[in-house]
């Protein structure tokens, strides 16, 4: 993938359109040209090897598309948007991906003013709770929130297990009064850092052991008012189900945009 795909911008001061030192392109975007500049090079070194790619075992060539998809995952591991330098010093193309810095929320208000910003809620937490609602034995899985390791839910029992997760390092915040739909007594607890959110949040929910029941769990989202170091008051984010098959992952989302709806 070359620079020739970087839409071009506008300077009035010169005739025409000019490129960019810099472009504005997605983790997601960025992973997919990883993966396609690294099959375009396989496909070189095969043919310059009299070997036709289109009679490569398929086996091959899927074990070949996971590992660049786990290159490009560990390169570009965030989903917003990257600063991607498309011009050197001297105004010569590079190629994409060798200089990019990922954009924080602060910045990319400043790229586009309009987007929508993470609530500041000086007075409360974010606390997600996963949990096996109907007691009956789901998956066990590893959380990632935003494509970062939060925690893991151990739902192997057929009671109304799982995990909270609470969006503040202070190992002294506790909760006092939740409203989720299975009681917290007992429940593993996790605490991340608050500054993951976004204002669309994807929380991923991947399969480390298939217990053979199925799943039909929830996942409730809240933001709970901090008094000293009690967590009371909850407001409602979001309510989630999850129901992957056996040994099977999952992806949910949720939009967070004001502290209490």
């Amino acid at each position: 993938m070359d620079n020739q795909d970087i839409v071009a911008s506008y300077r009035p001061e010169i005739t025409g359109p000019t490129i960019p030192t810099f472009s504005i392109i997605s983790g997601k975007k960025l992973r997919e040209m990883y993966v396609v500049k690294k099959r375009e090079t396989q496909i070189v070194t095969w043919l310059a090897a009299s070997i036709v790619p289109s009679y490569v075992p398929k086996a091959q060539m899927d074990a070949l598309l996971t590992q660049w998809n786990t290159e490009a995952k560990a390169i570009y591991p965030l989903n917003g948007n990257y600063r991607v330098r498309v011009l050197d010093e001297f105004g010569q193309r590079i190629p994409i991906g060798r200089e990019v810095e990922f954009i924080t929320d602060e910045e990319q208000v400043a790229v586009n003013p309009a987007a929508p910003q993470v609530p500041v809620c000086s007075n409360r937490v974010m606390v997600l709770q996963i949990c096996n609602q109907n007691a009956i034995t789901d998956d066990n899985f590893d959380i990632y929130l935003n494509d970062v390791y939060i925690g893991a839910v151990d739902l192997s029992a057929n009671a109304q297990v799982g995990s909270v997760f609470i969006g503040n390092t202070n190992p002294n915040f506790v909760i006092t009064s939740a409203d989720f739909a299975c009681p917290t007594v007992g429940m593993q607890i996790y605490r991340f850092r608050s500054s993951l959110l976004k204002t669309s949040n994807v929380i991923s929910m991947i399969n480390t052991r298939n217990n053979g029941a199925g799943n039909a769990g929830t996942v409730g989202i809240r933001n709970y008012l901090l008094t000293g170091n009690n967590l009371s008051a909850p407001c409602v984010i979001a309510d989630l189900n999850f129901n992957p098959t056996n040994g099977e992952s999952t992806t949910l989302s949720f939009n967070y945009t004001q502290c209490c709806p």
